[in-house]
C-alpha cells in the first residue's frame, strides 16, 4: 500500500475513532440511570460528580441496572483503541532519519500499541466487576500513552519535515496529565465530595485533551498537514 495512501487512512481511522467515542459515551451518560459515590439517589449522571467508569458498571451508583449505558461505553473504549493502532503502526515509517531516530521510533510504537490493548482492556473490565483489573488497564493506558506522547513531542520538534504545530498539541496534553498525576496524589485518600468531584474533573480534562491531541494528529494524518 501506498504509504501516503496509509496516512490518511490512518489518520481518518483516529478520527473516526475519536468522534465515536464522544458520540458513544455522551449516550451513555443520557441513559445512565444515576448515582454517584457521594450521591447515590441521583437521577442521572453528573459530569462534575461520576467519573467515566461509572458509565462502564454493570449497575448504576443507585442500584439499578446500568447494561445499556455500559454497552454504549465499553464500547466506545473498544473501538477507539482499535482505531488508533494504525497511528502507532506508521510512527516508524514517519521518524526514520538515523538509527536513533529508528530505534526510539519502533520503542514508542511499541508503547503506544500497549496502550491500544490497554484500552481495549479498560472496554471489557466493568469496574464493579473486575475493579482491580480495570484500574490497571487504565494505568496502563494512561502511563503508555504519556510515554508516547513524550518520545512523538520530542521527535516533532527535532524533525525539520514535521510542522511544530502538532508537538504543541502534544505538549498540551502532556500538561494535562501532569495536572492530573499531582490531583491524583494530592487527593488520593479523598474524604469530601468537593475533593471527590476534583478528581473528577481532572479526568474529565486529561480524557477531553487526549480527544482533542487525537483528533488534531489524525487530522493532520488524513490530510498530511503534518509537513511543513
Amino acid at each position: 500500500m501506498n504509504l501516503l495512501r496509509y496516512h490518511k487512512i490512518a489518520g481518518n481511522l483516529v478520527m473516526i475513532g475519536v468522534l465515536l467515542f464522544i458520540v458513544l459515551t455522551f449516550l451513555a451518560m443520557i441513559l445512565y440511570p444515576g448515582g454517584a459515590q457521594f450521591y447515590p439517589s441521583t437521577q442521572s449522571y453528573s459530569f462534575i460528580h461520576n467519573y467515566f467508569s461509572d458509565l462502564g458498571g454493570l449497575n448504576a451508583h443507585n442500584g439499578e441496572s446500568n447494561l445499556i449505558s455500559a454497552s454504549l461505553f465499553l464500547s466506545s473504549l473498544f473501538i477507539i483503541g482499535i482505531c488508533v493502532i494504525p497511528l502507532f503502526i506508521i510512527f516508524p515509517f514517519i521518524f526514520n532519519h538515523g538509527i536513533v531516530e529508528k530505534y526510539f521510533s519502533i520503542i514508542a510504537t511499541t508503547i503506544g500499541l500497549v496502550a491500544s490493548i490497554a484500552y481495549i482492556g479498560i472496554g471489557i473490565t466493568p469496574y464493579d466487576v473486575f475493579s482491580y483489573q480495570h484500574n490497571i488497564f487504565v494505568s496502563i493506558a494512561f502511563t503508555c500513552a504519556f510515554i508516547f506522547l513524550i518520545v512523538y513531542t520530542v521527535f516533532v520538534f527535532f524533525n525539520h519535515h514535521i510542522s511544530n504545530f502538532f508537538g504543541y498539541i502534544n505538549f498540551l496534553y502532556i500538561i494535562a496529565i501532569t495536572l492530573n498525576s499531582i490531583v491524583l496524589l494530592l487527593y488520593f485518600d479523598y474524604e469530601t465530595p468537593q475533593e471527590y468531584m476534583i478528581l473528577v474533573i481532572a479526568q474529565k480534562i486529561v480524557v477531553y485533551s487526549e480527544l482533542i491531541c487525537l483528533f488534531v494528529q489524525g487530522y493532520g494524518l488524513s490530510t498530511l498537514k503534518f509537513v511543513k
